[in-house]
């Protein structure tokens, strides 16, 4: 089957507009991902205001008073067992979720998880909030609000 003149034209014009067509779909593509990649290397001014970013995407992570130890000293002189827990031989890790402010100070104290259970939950609560303040996160040297989740650990000893 031979084709003519007009018929190859067609063919010819709609192979080169498929092309042109296709290079800029991908080429915006590119483009879309770069912006993408761009926020994610450089937040927006939206973290600077009274929201908070998850706990990966700071530069410099909240620091409780005295480091971790400082931490894990704090809660071995401040958490009382609850007495349900000691009787029920119970022990594990409950996970609070807080939000470290510019300032330091903790908000939005709540437990994630709870694997103890008899008042574990409610008592590392109680000693989170009554922590002092923290050195707050940071991005490019600025303080900021961080969500972050601490352990607290309930363990009966003998």
């Amino acid at each position: 089957m031979r084709m003519n003149n007009k018929s190859s034209s067609a063919i010819f014009i709609f192979i080169v507009f498929v092309f042109i067509y296709g290079a800029k779909a991908q080429n915006k593509n590119t483009d879309t991902l770069k912006v993408k990649k761009d926020m994610v290397r450089h937040p927006p001014d939206i973290l600077w205001d009274d929201s908070y970013i998850e706990h990966t995407d700071y530069d410099e992570a909240p620091v409780p008073p005295g480091g971790m130890e400082g931490y894990r000293n704090y809660l071995v002189n401040n958490i009382h067992y609850p007495d349900s827990a000691i009787n029920a031989g119970a022990s594990g890790t409950v996970y609070i979720s807080i939000v470290v402010n510019q300032d330091g100070s903790l908000t939005n104290v709540l437990i994630q998880r709870d694997n103890v259970h008899y008042g574990c939950g409610q008592e590392a609560i109680r000693v989170i909030k009554k922590m002092p303040p923290w050195k707050p996160g940071k991005i490019k040297g600025r303080a900021v609000k961080v969500k972050y989740i601490v352990p607290v650990m309930f363990r009966l000893h003998g």
